[in-house]
């Protein structure tokens, strides 16, 4: 912890250097100039400004001079709204405006684990707390001058908006100042005004950790592959055309699917269906298997055709989810029950485990036993954590042969991959259940980024690494992006694919829906709507279908061998020779393959 005494020198050491002028982006400056955009607040807004903190004792905030606040972070949390500084903003602004926030930022004191301060900049228009912009900056002791593009969301009424800086990740001190929000209105876009929101580290084109990232591809996801080709007397068969076809990936590309979509027959389901079997080998079911969804009429019904429609076009099912643990997540007609008698709960969710588990037996390649426990913790507080000890050994009872996974949002997005007390809180967990003795297989991370505060590849690899150690397989089991450019959206899906991808520990990279049409989130797909491509779409098939694909044609040598290397999967070895062709279908893992293959006389 970062004791007040210390601060309070730095403070002190650094004050004397902080003023000087504004000096915004030449870009930005035109567009200030040609545009004359909208001042929403005063110039001492941060005058006025209050820190919001849900326990005694996790923060200060103070005023050296007019527009300046200083900010301390003293105790942290999980929870991103535990502490942060709130500035409200007194102006109507409308859906679609572009939007500029300008602030002057410096970090005066941070956590000795790490060399720089953290802020994150967000602009939500209050009651609905619906986000706008969330931006995430590290700091240093040098002041940075911000500026932030991004589009409104929403119409927000006068007195509805306001800037939010978070600032409890871990123990801190930041000084703010020079704090500005314009109004551009529709007179220009956010990616003409600038490309500043594209920005997190890592993003350079020539990182550092791209390099790595291609060796890591190259040592963990691809195998030597080695053909020899005979004649019928068993003599090596030189210049032979050796044809190597990858016809699907080991490692697993998904999506969720809605099973809506797989009962009836109109123009958008039948594209629906069509761009699943063109881009995926994995589908997660989005709502069928989940305990609420479960007794709805129809539900078995479309679950069947989804699974029956996935099992034709070999695409692997994702079990999600046995235990949802919340109240709010319960079949309506029990909850009741369920609160009064904990007898009564722990039968039925053990009940309602085998009974999926037993429809699921042989169509489902895992199981998401365990999903959200720490956000949805009703069923834990009335029967203790070692209930999920029992969940899992009645998952693993009903099906011995299918990995379990505990699945998990908020540790790898959790506020830019900095939400230390959620990923500690969560691995802590996961170590007690294996200490206990419990069987699981596998750990889940949900991946829902939205907005420009997303995780930097080079700290996604931190915290992979740090959930290895426990020995499990890791799954990026839910990811999408949203509310920002598609720009941004491909860039990111770029990067955060490929830093997971060349992870040695992570065996799944599966969105949570690939289609505007029928997303959560309005635009976090890879198609609009209208089944307008985006740009994330053509990132996505070269990363998959190109990049990490082998088809290669070699020509055999004087010992009528050919040798390459190729990404682990399932294969179509062609040989063309002596007017003779041969094919044989082979499967290459981590140890190679060795074909022979002889021609016919």
């Amino acid at each position: 912890m970062i004791k007040t005494s210390v601060l309070t020198f730095v403070l002190g050491v650094t004050m004397t250097s902080l003023s000087f002028a504004q000096v915004l982006p030449q870009p930005i400056e035109q567009a200030i100039e040609k545009y004359h955009p909208q001042v929403l607040l005063p110039h001492d807004v941060l005058d006025h400004a209050h820190l919001q903190q849900n326990d005694e004792g996790m923060g200060t905030l103070s005023n050296p001079e007019q527009g300046m606040v200083e900010l301390i972070c003293e105790n942290t949390s999980t929870k991103v709204i535990d502490l942060q500084l709130v500035v409200n903003v007194p102006v109507a602004m409308q859906k679609g405006d572009t939007l500029l926030l300008v602030v002057k930022a410096q970090s005066l004191a941070h956590d000795p684990n790490y060399d720089f301060g953290l802020l994150f900049l967000n602009f939500e228009r209050d009651i609905k707390w619906t986000k706008s912009l969330g931006y995430q900056v590290k700091l240093d002791d040098q002041p940075q001058l911000l500026a932030i593009p991004f589009r409104l969301r929403e119409d927000t009424p006068t007195g509805e908006g306001r800037l939010t800086f978070p600032i409890g990740y871990f123990p801190q001190a930041l000084r703010l100042s020079e704090l500005q929000l314009y109004n551009f209105g529709k007179q220009i876009a956010v990616d003409e005004l600038s490309t500043k929101q594209y920005q997190y580290e890592g993003h350079e084109p020539n990182a550092a950790w791209r390099k790595e990232a291609a060796k890591r591809i190259e040592q963990h996801r691809k195998a030597p592959i080695s053909v020899t080709v005979v004649d019928a007397n068993g003599q090596p068969v030189k210049d032979a055309d050796v044809h190597v076809q990858m016809q699907r990936h080991a490692f697993a590309f998904g999506t969720a699917v809605n099973e809506w979509k797989f009962i009836g027959d109109d123009p958008d389901r039948r594209i629906y269906k069509q761009k699943i079997a063109e881009l995926f080998n994995t589908a997660s079911m989005e709502s069928s298997l989940k305990w609420a969804s479960w007794y709805r009429q129809g539900n078995q019904q479309r679950l069947d055709a989804t699974m029956q429609w996935l099992a034709d076009h070999d695409i692997s099912v994702r079990g999600h989810t046995m235990v949802w643990p919340s109240w709010k997540k319960s079949p309506k007609t029990l909850v009741e029950k369920l609160k009064a008698d904990p007898q009564f709960l722990r039968e039925q969710v053990l009940a309602f485990i085998e009974e999926v588990g037993l429809q699921c037996k042989g169509r489902v390649v895992e199981w998401d036993v365990l999903n959200e426990v720490h956000n949805n913790h009703d069923y834990l507080d009335v029967l203790g954590e070692q209930a999920i000890d029992s969940w899992f050994a009645k998952a693993r009872q009903v099906d011995s042969d299918v990995p379990l996974l505990i699945n998990e949002f908020g540790v790898m997005q959790g506020k830019g991959g900095y939400s230390l007390l959620k990923q500690d809180k969560h691995y802590q967990l996961i170590k007690r259940l294996l200490d206990r003795g419990v069987q699981i297989d596998g750990i889940g991370f949900q991946s829902h980024f939205r907005l420009y505060a997303v995780t930097p590849p080079k700290r996604v690899w931190e915290i992979l690494d740090r959930y290895a150690e426990l020995g499990l397989k890791i799954g990026i089991t839910e990811y999408d992006l949203a509310w920002v450019s598609e720009e941004f959206q491909a860039q990111y899906l770029h990067d955060f694919m490929t830093a997971t991808f060349a992870h040695p520990s992570v065996n799944q990279f599966v969105m949570w829906g690939f289609w505007d049409g029928s997303h959560w989130r309005e635009d976090g797909g890879m198609y609009a709507k209208d089944w307008r491509e985006k740009p994330s779409l053509t990132v996505y098939k070269n990363l998959v279908f190109k990049q990490w694909w082998t088809d290669e044609t070699h020509t055999t040598n004087k010992q009528g061998m050919v040798n390459l290397r190729g990404f682990h999967g399932d294969y179509q070895v062609t040989v063309q020779a002596q007017g003779k062709t041969v094919t044989h279908q082979v499967n290459l893992t981590p140890t190679g393959l060795d074909v022979r293959l002889t021609l016919p006389q």
